[in-house]
């Protein structure tokens, strides 16, 4: 029997969520790439990691906007609109503070809340993930590799979503279905074109929360993109564990789980303090305004200053860092300009912000008004599937013991078949 779904509207949109177990810590699970709530239940080997996870915490889940059971959109959200996202879920499910555990892509989002939410994070805890969507060379030189190698399998995943491509011209079926289920092909590739732009390593050393990263030896994402995140935040614990898979639940999940279990069971409740993670507003006239995210930020300083005879300037840093340094690009912002630091760039990708190579904001940008749309990105998914996949769905929705036991059967004939 799978928990109870419920929804909470963000930005209009309908977030699916369950809450799984009453553990004295809340673990919110910030999914990757895709998700589906539905399908995961009949995973037998999804439903093992959720059980051992609400085994030790109150267990939040939830499919972000555009993806599995929660409401269609047409755009791909910023990673600002990611956290407002996990706030609304974490307020409509009565946690105050939780630990933040970050799958593969979703560990971009949950860094940012972490240094932006102290106050609602006790923990932080990342599993396969990497600080940014580029290689460039302040990395490891030898993640460069890995690095354009993954970045050629998710484009050859996206041309050819809905067929399962797993890594070295094998299909899986399962995953097939499991893709067309949980994004339509365009939310798919417009999530791979913002995530190429998204970078959170100015956010790395303002996390203050106890923090864990957890990566196997041999995974496609290269473990040295987690090394190297946990050197740059204050007291971070990296943890490298054998083996090959990227999914968590699969391989030995138990030890992975492990880390996790220990580092969240252990970690205090945080104390209010005032370093965190924020955007800085500095214009002649208005002064200093301080915001959560760049978007809401870069907005406001091109309302402030524009058609006047002075500049703006926006830093993305720690709160102290980013006021002096959003003072200093003021000074160098010409009238009516809006100068932006790389940091708050690198947060806004899919926000249909653009700037000049000083990173002047182009007034004409699409997105000053609100984020561009388009179509078809809000196309269900459920359209591309077949009326056998459908009826698959029912099943795992109202019957997901049923859907495990298919599942099960299915691996034994494979495995039989060789």
């Amino acid at each position: 029997m799978r928990p109870r779904t419920r929804h909470v509207r963000h930005d209009g949109v309908p977030v699916a969520y369950q809450v799984v177990g009453d553990g004295p810590v809340d673990l919110l699970l910030v999914p990757g790439f895709i998700s589906h709530l539905d399908l995961s239940w009949a995973m037998p080997s999804v439903t093992a990691m959720y059980r051992r996870l609400a085994s030790f915490s109150r267990l939040i889940l939830y499919d972000k906007a555009g993806t599995g059971i929660s409401g269609q959109i047409a755009h791909v959200p910023t990673l600002e609109q990611r956290m407002d996202e996990a706030l609304a879920v974490l307020d409509a499910a009565g946690s105050e503070q939780a630990a933040i555990l970050g799958l593969s892509e979703g560990g971009l989002m949950s860094v940012l809340f972490a240094a932006t939410h102290p106050d609602r994070t006790r923990a932080l805890a990342l599993y396969g993930s990497f600080p940014c969507g580029r290689y460039d060379d302040s990395l490891p030189p030898e993640l460069r590799a890995p690095a354009e190698r993954l970045s050629g399998e998710m484009a050859r995943v996206v041309d050819h979503w809905g067929e399962g491509w797993i890594s070295e011209g094998k299909r899986s079926w399962n995953l097939g279905f499991f893709e067309r289920a949980a994004a339509s092909a365009a939310m798919a590739r417009g999530m791979v074109d913002v995530a190429r732009g998204l970078d959170v390593r100015p956010a790395l050393p303002v996390v203050r929360a106890p923090t864990l990263l957890v990566h196997r030896a041999d995974d496609p994402f290269p473990s040295g993109g987690s090394r190297w995140m946990a050197a740059q935040i204050p007291g971070a614990r990296f943890a490298e564990l054998a083996g090959d898979m990227h999914p968590l639940w699969r391989g030995d999940m138990d030890a992975v789980v492990d880390e996790i279990e220990a580092h969240v069971s252990s970690a205090p409740a945080s104390a209010a303090h005032g370093r965190r993670f924020a955007t800085l507003v500095r214009t002649a006239e208005g002064g200093r305004e301080e915001f959560s995210g760049p978007v809401r930020a870069i907005r406001r300083a091109h309302a402030e200053v524009r058609g006047g005879d002075a500049g703006a300037g926006v830093w993305s840093d720690e709160r102290d860092t980013a006021a002096e340094a959003a003072a200093r690009l003021q000074r160098e912002a010409g009238a009516g300009e809006v100068l932006v630091s790389e940091s708050a760039r690198n947060l806004v990708a899919g926000a249909g912000l653009e700037f000049d190579e000083r990173g002047v904001l182009d007034p004409a940008s699409p997105g000053l008004e609100r984020t561009p749309t388009a179509p078809e990105l809000a196309e269900d998914p459920r359209d591309a599937l077949t009326a056998s996949e459908r009826a698959r769905l029912l099943v795992a929705r109202h019957a997901p013991g049923a859907g495990r036991a298919l599942s099960r059967t299915a691996a034994r004939i494979r495995a039989a078949r060789g």
